[in-house]
């Protein structure tokens, strides 16, 4: 695969509609088996701290379905994320996903509008509760982000962090220092959730030595390094992760006139291509690119594909009165 850009018209799968917060939706979540689709936003006006966790259900793919959604759980202090990754988890039952959290309130993000939003800076896992609350300090998370480099130490000063779970279980984590350092590291999530709640509190540090134990020695660690790849768009919407090692990376901000783009890549950042969503000239001009996810399942799509041919990204459209959140796709082909 070589390093290419190429243009893909998208076809748009879902429109999300009643959601609880008028913020832009930053990630969703198809659940294919289930025919739930779940959406992950900042929560409040101004400067907020908050995000909100919702869902509704579609009845079939590739028809541009309007998806109300419905049963909000208020998610106090995690601040702003692009992970919302469901998994089985043996040690509790219900819907549970591996999510971005805690609010950095050190290296707050101005919008356009000067509101502050703080990007969060661990990672965790949080029980979907419709129409509950918690707050990041009740979660199970991963502390110290900065220190899950090769040395054990921190690599900058934390600005962001996002995570993305393959369906294999392997859980990458990227994350980017205030001077703009990046790294980026792979585990065996379920020896890190078994970890988690070994810990004697909610919190683990990106120092125990789960994190710098080769999965092959009863540790978690698969891989780690600098993470020096040029982002698309010189930015980070999202991540996906691949059975195969494949990272996936969004890139596409608002205001700017880009059109969205999908990175492709494998672990060694040494094969990869980009695919640039073609939209209207209109669309273009109002799009902001939000987090990807690989298909799965065998839901029809009219053109006698199946969902796991795919793969979605959430595009928002900065419309008035309110945004116009949809998901799209382009086939997995295409890269």
């Amino acid at each position: 695969m070589a390093s290419t850009v190429k243009s893909v018209k998208p076809t748009k799968q879902l429109t999300l509609t009643n959601l609880p917060s008028r913020r832009v939706v930053q990630k969703t979540y198809i659940d294919f088996d289930n025919y739930t689709v779940y959406a992950l936003q900042q929560y409040g006006v101004g400067d907020t701290k908050n995000a909100v966790l919702s869902s509704g259900s579609f009845s079939s793919l590739g028809q541009s379905e309007p998806v109300s959604m419905g049963n909000p759980m208020v998610l106090k202090n995690f601040g702003h994320g692009e992970t919302l990754e469901k998994f089985d988890n043996p040690y509790e039952s219900g819907n549970w996903f591996w999510i971005a959290t805690g609010a950095n309130y050190d290296t707050p993000y101005i919008t356009k509008n000067g509101d502050k939003i703080y990007w969060a800076h661990q990672i965790g896992i949080v029980k979907y509760e419709p129409n509950g609350q918690v707050d990041y300090s009740q979660v199970r998370r991963i502390s110290s982000v900065s220190s899950l480099t090769k040395s054990g130490k921190p690599f900058g000063k934390l600005k962001r962090t996002d995570g993305a779970l393959a369906a294999n279980g392997r859980l990458i984590i990227w994350s980017q220092a205030t001077d703009n350092s990046m790294y980026i590291s792979c585990y065996e999530s379920k020896a890190v959730l078994k970890r988690m709640y070994e810990a004697s509190q909610l919190y683990l540090s990106g120092t125990d030595k789960i994190f710098h134990t080769s999965y092959k020695s009863n540790g978690a660690l698969v891989s780690n390094k600098e993470f020096t790849h040029h982002l698309p768009w010189n930015s980070n919407q999202g991540l996906e992760f691949s059975n195969g090692n494949m990272v996936y990376i969004t890139g596409g901000a608002y205001g700017a006139n880009e059109a969205p783009h999908i990175l492709k890549s494998d672990w060694a950042f040494k094969n990869y291509g980009t695919v640039s969503l073609s939209l209207s000239s209109t669309e273009q001009a109002n799009v902001e690119t939000e987090a990807p996810q690989l298909g799965e399942g065998s839901i029809s799509n009219p053109d006698g594909n199946t969902s796991a041919d795919y793969v979605y990204v959430t595009l928002v459209f900065h419309t008035s009165p309110d945004y116009t959140n949809c998901i799209y796709s382009v086939p997995k082909s295409a890269f």
